[in-house]
């Protein structure tokens, strides 16, 4: 198939972008109209009866509460804790949820001091106090992501997927990028109500010696073998998004070392559009298609239709014959079709006495009767 690549280039040159030609959504409505036809004799009333009411039950669910889950307000396909109660606090609002049984885990000093350092530093209202006793979790989801620890990744067998990479913005202008190392959930308790918050433990590279980027071109590259120095490793789950590093494959000697961060998007979430996607297209280089924004265009006059001028171009329509050879052939043909003498009429009546499976000829049969009859009165007088 050494002649496929040519076969791709060449219709993808003609037939442009795959998304504006593709099949297989118009066939995958066609399959689910086949399936709405309940009376085979009334197809067409079938499917428009059920159409209508798709339509009608898509404009009602636009209208149903946020929790009830509907086509514009589908099921996370990640788990989403709903909590038990109404939280007032601001940092507590975020619902996140736990995918695999979690353990018990006790927090060293320095880590039950950097944890309240950051929540007391990001919520004034909560109690500071904070049970060193908390909940750890190899695996967690929050914001469309699964994120897993880098002691879970190792463990598993032949990965498909990488989920350890974190990255966040910082209240210094900086993007700090890392690995998920733990995952806690801490619990906050007053009086009667138990509130509980999720916070990454991560190894953050170097913002500044082990990351480097291009703006022109929206590439950014780190340095996995760098490591922050500050000692806040800790950002609560809400505040985290999903990125993964990419090595290079050549390895020379200003790339050794440094990989390039891909962003993930959320599961089930597109990114909106903004309006410098639009104000920064180049007409010249775009290749997209451009669509007429709706305005009045004014009126326009359609001139009469006239037969005659038909008839003008009908004649004006034929082909030329410039060969000498196709001329003179065609002059044959004329004079064969000339000469052409038609076949006298047959008799209607002879054509129910001939057999249609026998060649015989009826006149010529008369004809042989005749000088039968003859040579039988010739003997007889002699």
């Amino acid at each position: 198939m050494a002649h496929l690549i040519v076969h791709l280039a060449n219709e993808a040159l003609l037939g442009g972008p795959v998304q504006f030609r593709w099949q297989f959504c118009i066939e995958r409505e066609f399959k689910y109209i086949r399936k709405i036809t309940g009376n085979k004799a009334k197809i067409e009333a079938c499917i428009a009866e059920a159409i209508c009411l798709r339509e009608m039950a898509d404009a009602a669910t636009t209208y149903y509460p946020d929790d009830v889950p509907t086509q514009h307000n589908p099921v996370t396909r990640y788990n989403v804790d709903v909590p038990e109660n109404d939280p007032k606090l601001k940092l507590f609002q975020f619902p996140g949820g736990k995918a695999g049984k979690g353990t018990k885990y006790k927090l060293e000093n320095e880590e039950k001091d950097c944890i309240m350092l950051y929540v007391l530093m990001n919520m004034e209202e909560v109690i500071p106090f904070v049970s060193r006793e908390v909940t750890k979790y190899e695996k967690y989801d929050v914001n469309g992501f699964r994120f897993h620890t880098e002691t879970h990744q190792k463990g598993r067998a032949n990965p498909k997927t990488i989920n350890t990479g974190v990255f966040t913005k910082g209240a210094n202008n900086f993007d700090y990028y890392g690995r998920l190392q733990s995952v806690y959930e801490l619990t906050f308790n007053r009086t009667n109500v138990q509130l509980n918050i999720v916070v990454f433990k991560c190894h953050w590279f170097d913002p500044i010696g082990g990351q480097r980027s291009d703006k022109s071109i929206g590439l950014v590259e780190v340095k996995p073998s760098t490591t922050y120095s500050g000692a806040d490793v800790f950002v609560v789950a809400h505040q985290a998004k999903q990125v993964y590093y990419l090595p290079y494959p050549c390895q020379k000697a200003e790339l050794k070392g440094w990989e390039v961060v891909f962003q993930v998007s959320p599961h089930g979430n597109l990114p909106i559009p903004s309006e410098d996607d639009y104000n920064n297209i180049d007409p010249v280089t775009y290749e997209g298609i451009f669509y007429q924004e709706e305005q009045d265009f004014g009126e326009y006059i359609l001139e009469p239709f006239v037969q005659e001028d038909l008839g003008n171009d009908a004649e004006t329509r034929g082909e030329s014959v410039v060969d000498l050879k196709d001329i003179s052939m065609l002059e044959k043909l004329l004079e064969a079709n000339d000469n052409y003498d038609e076949p006298p009429p047959v008799d209607p009546s002879t054509l129910y006495s001939q057999d249609s499976d026998s060649d015989s000829d009826p006149e010529k049969e008369k004809e042989k009767e005749t000088e039968y009859e003859s040579e039988r009165e010739s003997d007889d007088g002699w």
